[in-house]
């Protein structure tokens, strides 16, 4: 990683690294360890604005299972491999911005958090995937597959078939334009 932050297994050291306008690269560019989940140190990598551009399939930010934290703050442009977990890792008043086409990933925009499809990009909601908006969409570019609404979890799908088959009793569905079904659901 170009940045790593860890903590508890230095004789009880905190790690704590602010970031701000930078530009990371890479597979994992930023990894916040804790080696001990019932430690009181921190380990946390924290990003106030700047570009984040995954390579691979991983993205570029890991927290390790013992409790490391990072968070990202302010405005961040994302490439398609490094959206999703910029997005997991977003605050409340952050703005990701999608700088290229991306197909066939679903992503969470977390509650108060602005997702921004930049202009000239493309995102298509695929087959089994879904789109979840808790926060803010912008759409300056194109999303396609915006089919159906699930109103009570906030989702967009593809298709009536995948917003039925993955809502629960009680949910109201909204069609958002005319589709022609090809799979079989029980309604």
């Amino acid at each position: 990683p170009a940045v790593f932050a860890t903590a508890g297994a230095d004789g009880g050291k905190d790690s704590s690294i602010t970031l701000v306008e930078c530009d990371l690269s890479g597979k994992y560019a930023v990894y916040a360890k804790k080696y001990n989940a019932t430690d009181t140190n921190t380990a946390e990598v924290v990003i106030e604005g700047g570009t984040l551009t995954a390579s691979g399939t991983q993205g570029i930010i890991a927290t390790s299972s013992g409790g490391g934290k990072a968070s990202i703050k302010g405005e961040v442009s994302a490439n398609a491999k490094a959206v999703s977990s910029v997005l997991t890792y977003a605050e409340a008043g952050a703005t990701v911005t999608l700088t290229e086409d991306l197909t066939n990933k679903s992503l969470e925009v977390p509650a108060g958090v602005t997702f921004i499809v930049d202009e000239g990009v493309t995102y298509t909601i695929s087959d089994s995937r879904t789109l979840t908006v808790e926060g803010e969409l912008v759409n300056n570019g194109t999303v396609n597959g915006m089919t159906v609404y699930n109103e009570d979890t906030k989702t967009y799908y593809p298709s009536l078939y995948r917003a039925v088959f993955s809502s629960t009793d009680g949910e109201t569905i909204k069609l958002l334009v005319d589709t022609t079904e090809t799979k079989d659901a029980d309604v």
